[in-house]
């Protein structure tokens, strides 16, 4: 979907109204976009790497779209978001070995031998740490507003 904000700037050099932000949802990469009145604008990409903010862009635009528009109106949901990564991030790194532990570790895997299916453990810690960011990153949200 292609959220642009209410606020409008006239752009000089072809004399258009455009919006001053939008936010597009829609693809393999969400483009958040801030015009300028001279008709150049930034574009800012949220590619795959960050599908755990993809995911809860999506779960707003399902739940509250309404939001959504608001942080995009205001210019706000650019700053959003990237906060939201860093603490995310930040959350996975603070994890210590004894919650990887934890993380890694499913009634499937007591069936897996650790030293000669590492890959196995390695993808499944991956996986889990995955889903642990989008559980930080749906706390988050449900804390902040």
């Amino acid at each position: 979907m292609l959220y642009k904000s209410s606020k409008q700037i006239m752009d000089r050099t072809t004399r258009e109204l455009k919006p001053e932000f939008t936010f597009d949802t829609d693809g393999e990469r969400m483009v958040w976009r801030q015009y300028f009145d001279d008709g150049a604008y930034n574009t800012r990409y949220f590619s795959r790497s960050q599908m755990c903010i993809i995911l809860h862009v999506h779960y707003i635009e399902d739940k509250n779209p309404d939001r959504l528009q608001k942080l995009v109106d205001s210019g706000e949901l650019y700053d959003y978001l990237t906060d939201l990564y860093e603490r995310v991030e930040d959350a996975v790194i603070m994890l210590d070995i004894n919650d990887l532990h934890i993380l890694c570790h499913s009634p499937v895997d007591s069936l897996i031998d650790p030293i000669n299916d590492l890959s196995v453990i390695l993808s499944n810690v991956i996986l889990n740490v995955y889903y642990y960011k989008c559980f930080i990153i749906h706390f988050y949200h449900s804390h902040k507003f």
